[in-house]
């Protein structure tokens, strides 16, 4: 049976090969049930810990254990380094590689273990192989049309890929593949470093301002000693948005924002920019800021008034009033603004609300980078794994400086740089909060 789609003939020095062929182990221990767990031992592989890049969960706290003793009783399912894991059941066909730290680890019942005849292929290339689209639809078809997925250990040796002959093939392909997975996993990184910074910068901005003044007890709590305290329509006041007719809806370049953010675009802006929209209805208390013009949508209420007060701050400053604090749990909860409006809160002057929007801002443009980044990385990894596995490009005629601008071969060794650098500049902003 094969687990590919006709993508033309294969050079001679590359075959169609099954799973079976490949392999000097499938197996799945079915009755592997009733197991004692221990807090140390022998380290338990389940299916989720099995990861979207092919790899399985390093941190060991995620993991159960069992008892040397009881991982004796299943030879068959304890794991050597280069083996690889594929839960064969419910969500069928996840994989992880097993690594040096994992030798001698057991899994699951709805996982199944195949080793590989490294003769004829390599660990990561064939972990590679199993993560390509064609041979997920070859699973799939394989896979009696039941209510949870399974697939047997006979159906899965009967499954095929495309293998070059050659070992160092194999292992540049491996090579260039994750090249591209060890940057897209340094983006994911840095999108968590500043997705955290952000979260920290917000809460201490929020409490202790941002020149470290002494604090005042107010009726709301400790705020520092300058802000002021007062009801949430004296600060900005919210306006219902607008429904826009079947007739009107003509298509153009004005954002239609609403409750979850741009819906759509229109060709009438209904309120000038910068704005700041929150939703009312559906994603409730989400908030959103404009710097153009724009239509805010029934769904949300948007800032009619300022009240002088700079927008970019207001937009930051309404996300810290936890909106989901007024969801009655009703089947369609809606936000009503004089229950808000009603909130009392307490905001710095201008000058220093701009000065934290300016702060904040920088963090979510950074953010915003390394997202644009990491979705072309994941576009290009997803070519390059369809047209290298299916031999439709070869590895030597590969450029990486070509198909990887930036980063390159020689920027991708700086990321992780680029991540100290991230932890520094958490560092170093929550230090300049503290030191003003």
């Amino acid at each position: 049976m094969t687990s590919e789609p006709d993508n033309g003939p294969l050079p001679k020095d590359w075959e169609e090969v099954s799973i079976g062929d490949i392999t000097k182990l499938v197996y799945r221990y079915p009755t592997y049930y009733g197991i004692t767990y221990v807090d140390e031992g022998v380290p338990e592989v389940r299916g989720e810990l099995l990861l979207d890049n092919g790899e399985i969960e390093s941190d060991r706290r995620k993991f159960r254990f069992i008892t040397e003793e009881t991982a004796k009783m299943f030879p068959k399912v304890r794991l050597e380094p280069g083996d690889i894991v594929m839960s064969v059941r419910g969500t069928m066909g996840k994989i992880g590689i097993v690594r040096e730290q994992l030798r001698g680890a057991v899994i699951t019942a709805n996982l199944i273990r195949l080793s590989p005849q490294r003769a004829m292929i390599l660990p990561d290339f064939f972990r590679l192989a199993l993560l390509t689209p064609e041979f997920i639809q070859g699973l799939n078809g394989a896979s009696p049309q039941t209510t949870i997925k399974t697939i047997t250990a006979p159906a899965l040796k009967d499954l095929t890929l495309a293998v070059p002959h050659a070992l160092p093939e194999q292992q540049k392909i491996a090579t260039v593949l994750g090249l591209v997975q060890r940057a897209i996993e340094q983006q994911e990184r840095l999108i968590a470093l500043t997705t955290e910074l952000k979260k920290a910068l917000l809460h201490k901005l929020f409490t202790e301002g941002l020149r470290g003044e002494p604090q005042k007890q107010t009726e709301i709590g400790p705020v520092p000693e300058s802000w002021e305290v007062t009801r949430l329509d004296n600060f900005c006041v919210l306006q219902r948005g607008f429904d826009i007719t079947k007739k009107a809806q003509v298509l153009g370049d004005v954002p239609v924002v609403s409750s979850g953010g741009i819906a759509s675009y229109h060709n009438v802006a209904k309120v000038k920019g910068p704005g700041v929209v929150v939703g009312r209805k559906g994603t409730l208390g989400k908030v959103h800021y404009l710097d153009v013009d724009y239509w805010p949508h029934d769904t949300t209420l948007w800032v009619k008034d300022f009240k002088g007060h700079d927008p970019l701050f207001t937009s930051y400053f309404l996300r810290t009033l936890r909106f989901e604090r007024y969801n009655s749990g009703a089947s369609n909860p809606t936000l009503n603004r004089n229950t808000v409006h009603a909130e009392l809160v307490a905001y710095p002057q201008k000058e220093e609300q701009e000065e934290i929007g300016r702060i904040l801002r920088t963090v979510e443009d950074k953010t915003r980078v390394h997202e644009r980044k990491l979705q072309t990385l994941t576009d290009l990894f997803r070519t390059l794994l369809h047209q290298l596995m299916t031999a439709q490009i070869r590895v030597h005629e590969l450029d990486l400086d070509e198909i990887l601008p930036q980063p390159t071969r020689k920027t991708l060794d700086k990321l992780s740089s680029n991540i100290e650098q991230a932890g520094q500049i958490a560092e170093s902003s929550s230090q300049l909060v503290s030191d003003r």
